[in-house]
C-alpha cells in the first residue's frame, strides 16, 4: 500500500530543487516531465506505479492502486491527481496548491539546459483549470479513524498529561484503538496548554476582571483574544489544574 502523503512531499522536494528541470526526452531525472514527475512520486512512495509512465497510461494504473474517480469540482485533497490523459498532469499538494512539471526555459518541451533555469519548469503553484480541460479528479482513500465516540474521561486526560498514551502518531493509535475521538482528546490537551502558557489571563478571567457573559466576550474581544478559546482554558483550568 502506498503512502499518499509521502508522495506529496517527493514531488514538492523535487519542485524546490532546481536540479531538476523539464524535459520530455530525458524525463527519468534529473529533468521530468508531466507525467513522469507523478510517477516518479508515485513509485518512490510505494505505489504500482511504471515510472515510464505518460498520461494515456496513467489511468489504469491509478485505478488499479485504489484511487476513486471523483467529480472535478469536488474537494482537492492532498495527493489528488488532475489528468488529461492526451496533454497533462499535476498532483494536488492542498485544496488550492498543486505541483507540476510545467515546461523548459524555452518554452518547449525539449533541448533545454538540465536543471530549472527559471525555478517554475517544476513549481508548486495555484490550482488552475487546464486549457485543454481536466478529464479526471483522482483522490485516494482515507483510512477513516477507529473511534466508537466513546465519553472522554478526566483520567484520560491526566493519562495523555503524563505521557501514558506518547506522542504523535503513536498517541493517535493508541486512543483510537480504545474508540476515542483523537481530535477531541487533542483539542482538550491544547486548551490545557493554552491555559497553562496564559495562566496570568486564565486568573484574571477567574477572578472576574472581565466580567461575564457578553461583557466578558466584548472585553477578551477587545483585548485581542479569542473568547471561545480562553473559556475553553477556562474550563480545563477548572477540571485539569
Amino acid at each position: 500500500m502506498g503512502d499518499i502523503l509521502k508522495a506529496v512531499q517527493i514531488a514538492v522536494d523535487i519542485a524546490n530543487d532546481d536540479s531538476h528541470g523539464y524535459d520530455q526526452t530525458h524525463r527519468n531525472g534529473p529533468d521530468y516531465d508531466c507525467s513522469s514527475l507523478v510517477a516518479k512520486a508515485l513509485h518512490d512512495a510505494g505505489f504500482a506505479v511504471d515510472l515510464n509512465s505518460w498520461t494515456g497510461n496513467l489511468k489504469n494504473q491509478l485505478l488499479a492502486c485504489g484511487f476513486k474517480i471523483v467529480p472535478l469540482a469536488d474537494e482537492r485533497k492532498p495527493g489528488d491527481i488532475f489528468l488529461n490523459e492526451t496533454h497533462h498532469v499535476a498532483m494536488c499538494v492542498d485544496q488550492n496548491t498543486i505541483v507540476q512539471a510545467s515546461i523548459n526555459e524555452k518554452g518547449t518541451a525539449r533541448g533545454g539546459k538540465t536543471g530549472d533555469q527559471t525555478g517554475k519548469e517544476i513549481l508548486v503553484r495555484s490550482f488552475y483549470q487546464y486549457s485543454y480541460g481536466w478529464d479526471y479528479h483522482f483522490t485516494y482513500p482515507r483510512e477513516e479513524p477507529v473511534s466508537t465516540g466513546r465519553k472522554i474521561e478526566d483520567a484520560v486526560i491526566y493519562a495523555v498529561l503524563n505521557g501514558k498514551y506518547g506522542v504523535g502518531d503513536e498517541r493517535k493509535k493508541k486512543l483510537e484503538k480504545l474508540g476515542y475521538s483523537y481530535e477531541e482528546v487533542q483539542g482538550i490537551i491544547n486548551d490545557y496548554y493554552y491555559a497553562k502558557e496564559h495562566m496570568p489571563l486564565i486568573l484574571d478571567v477567574c477572578a472576574g476582571e472581565f466580567g461575564n457573559g457578553q461583557k466578558r466576550k466584548e472585553l477578551l474581544t477587545a483585548a485581542g483574544y479569542d473568547c471561545e478559546k480562553v473559556q475553553r482554558a477556562v474550563n480545563a483550568y477548572l477540571k485539569y489544574f
